[in-house]
């Protein structure tokens, strides 16, 4: 298959053991949300998972040299959304590449049980189901510039829910945006924006399996997602199959931006330039 030339395969590349210690580690890191000895450890233990769920993850490790300029750096990475699976790779993603290590924002829906305790231990941001009252828009911008105010990363996905149809949604949801874009300028904080881009080659792992249940996601508390996600994910782990692709676009720096909606314009815009180089050539992968 013709596959660019810096397109990696995870079986020989990106699926090994890291060489850096822990302390080598926690010397880049600048997180103090994150538990990084806990986060080693379940990224270490987690390989055979990633594999038994996806049967190919090819990545772009180094496009458009965005890896050496984060290093170091207070990010925010914006990704597209496509399965709760994004969670797990991405995250992996970042420790076995030594990039900085966010505080991931999810809803209320994935801190189940069972998976609450490595959440919080990672520094994951809730966001309740009802996040338009007040009292919850409150502490959430607090938490939001808290997270800025100690320097540490955050990864958002502004598109909101998952994506089951394979396109790149609308990024409309500019609430965490807004609040990462105030603290900044209001503390004179550098943060540099980190564009990713992921799919799913056929298609997601979770694909609606339960419409009627997708319906009441958000009425039952955490009951549809659970179920929803047990069968896909179980599926998936019995049979293997289809390709993962993750890619970093070009990055820029929030404070160059007017406002919210520019950072999301610009977001989408690299993001999309990213999936018309490879998507195509990715629809392809021999199964």
């Amino acid at each position: 298959m013709d596959l660019p030339p810096d397109v990696i395969n995870p079986p020989a590349i990106v699926y090994r053991e890291k060489t850096e210690t822990l302390e080598e580690i926690t010397q880049v890191q600048s997180n103090p949300f994150v538990d990084y000895q806990y986060l080693s450890k379940i990224c270490q233990n987690k390989i055979w998972l990633l594999r038994r769920l996806v049967k190919f993850a090819p990545c772009v490790r180094d496009d458009y040299s965005a890896i050496p300029q984060l290093k170091n750096q207070q990010v925010l990475y914006l990704s597209n959304h496509k399965s709760h699976f994004d969670y797990i790779q991405q995250m992996y993603d970042f420790w076995y590449l030594n990039l900085p290590i966010p505080r991931i924002v999810g809803r209320e829906n994935v801190f189940i049980p069972g998976l609450r305790k490595a959440w919080e231990k990672c520094g994951a941001i809730k966001i309740p189901f009802d996040s338009m009252k007040k009292v919850n828009l409150r502490k959430v911008r607090e938490t939001i510039t808290e997270t800025i105010a100690a320097g540490a990363s955050i990864l958002n996905y502004p598109s909101g829910g998952r994506n089951y149809d394979g396109k790149i949604g609308d990024f409309n949801k500019r609430g965490i945006i807004d609040f990462v874009y105030t603290a900044a300028r209001k503390l004179n904080k550098d943060v540099i924006v980190q564009p990713i881009y992921i799919t799913y080659i056929p298609h997601t792992i979770e694909k609606n399996y339960f419409p009627i249940l997708s319906k009441l996601k958000g009425r039952f508390g955490n009951i549809p997602y659970i179920i929803t996600d047990l069968f896909a994910f179980g599926l998936r782990f019995l049979n293997p199959k289809g390709i993962i692709f993750r890619a970093f676009g070009e990055p820029f720096s929030l404070l160059d931006c007017k406002n919210k909606h520019e950072i999301c314009r610009l977001t989408q815009k690299k993001i999309e330039a990213v999936e018309h180089l490879y998507y195509n050539k990715l629809a392809n992968w021999p199964d």
